[in-house]
Formats: structure tokens, C-alpha cells, sequence
């Protein structure tokens, strides 16, 4: 915290605060069947048989795999179209190459170029790029729109140093890869 650092009079200051999960308020986020995606990997119950993960990179799809091989009809609703998503994802994401090919495998369904407009009682009211609204049957709903960096608590540490560097998450959210990277980078710099 501020007074933490204030009390080492640090000449470098390199914060690496990490991120927070996006978490945008669609009208029926607060209901009880509404979880972050980090609750899946944490083992935290998902309730009922059928789930949305809104959402398509990675981690969600990690999520909807682990929840497939419980037994979970899944489905991963996503704005971009699918060849967006594997774009813009590893190797590991790509058709032919292994994440994809076991939610294939586990009868994991995309749903691309739609919206998350609600959260209702039925699952979730979507818009496709058409406009045209339909509700997706659910009985949980898992939230993995990815991250935002914590900039209130880099903006609070910011003049506590005459050289402040801001690694990792709290930069730009990446994978672990990209923050190693920074924390090289800048140590490699001072």
C-alpha cells in the first residue's frame, strides 16, 4: 500500500498490481447463477445442467472444457466470429492443434457473432449481427470477458519514486509469458 512504500523511500518503483475481471452490468448479472470464470477454476459449484460461458478465448474456454468433462451440456456465446478468436489466441486454441478438438470431442457448441444483451430467468437474452434477439436456455452463466488493469492503485503509487515502471497486468492484461517478459525488461533496465 502507499504507506508501505512511502516508508522505504524506494529511488525504483516497479509495480506489477495485476488486474481486475471486467465484470459489465447486464441487467440480471446479480442473479445467484452468475459466475466469473475464475469461480469455475476455483471448483466453485456451477449449478444445473446447461452453461453459458460468454465469452470464447482461452480461459473460457479452459472453463467450458473442465465443465464439459463434468458432465455439463455447455455452450460459449462470443461477439467475434470464430476465425476472430482463433486469431487472436495461441496455438493451443486452433482448430486441429488440441483446445478446440476436445470441446469438439465433448460436444462444447459455438455461438459466434452474437451479444450478451440479458441475463434472464430461462439463460440469456443474445443479439446476433442481424439485430435479431433469441434467448439461449441456461441454468448457469459464466462470465469471461476478460480483465482491466487496476489503474486506481497505480495512479496511488505513482509519485512515490523518481523511476516507476508498471509490469504486467497492471499494464496491459497478457498471459504470464508477457508479464516474465516485463519484469525482465525493466529489471534488465534499472
Amino acid at each position: 500500500d502507499v504507506a508501505a512504500v512511502k516508508a522505504e523511500q524506494p529511488d525504483v518503483l516497479i509495480i506489477a498490481a495485476g488486474s481486475d475481471p471486467i465484470m459489465p452490468r447486464f441487467p440480471g448479472v446479480e442473479k445467484n447463477n452468475v459466475l466469473w470464470v475464475g469461480d469455475v477454476h476455483l471448483n466453485r459449484a456451477v449449478s444445473g445442467d446447461k452453461v453459458v460461458i460468454v465469452g470464447g478465448g482461452l480461459t473460457g474456454c479452459e472453463a467450458a472444457l473442465h465443465l464439459a468433462q463434468e458432465g455439463k451440456s455447455v455452450v460459449i456465446i462470443d461477439m467475434l466470429e470464430e476465425e476472430e478468436l482463433d486469431t487472436s489466441e495461441p496455438l493451443i486454441l486452433r482448430r486441429g492443434t488440441g483446445l478446440l478438438d476436445m470441446l469438439d470431442e465433448r460436444g462444447v457448441r459455438f455461438m459466434t457473432g452474437v451479444k450478451l444483451e440479458e441475463i434472464t430467468a430461462k439463460g440469456i437474452l443474445v443479439m446476433d449481427k442481424n439485430w435479431k434477439r433469441f434467448e439461449i436456455a441456461a441454468d448457469a452463466v459464466v462470465l469471461s470477458l476478460g480483465f482491466k488493469p487496476r489503474d486506481a492503485v497505480v495512479a496511488s503509487l505513482q509519485e512515490l519514486a523518481p523511476d516507476v515502471y508498471r509490469i504486467g497486468d497492471c499494464r496491459r492484461p497478457e498471459r504470464i509469458k508477457e508479464a516474465i517478459h516485463d519484469g525482465f525488461n525493466v529489471a534488465v533496465e534499472i
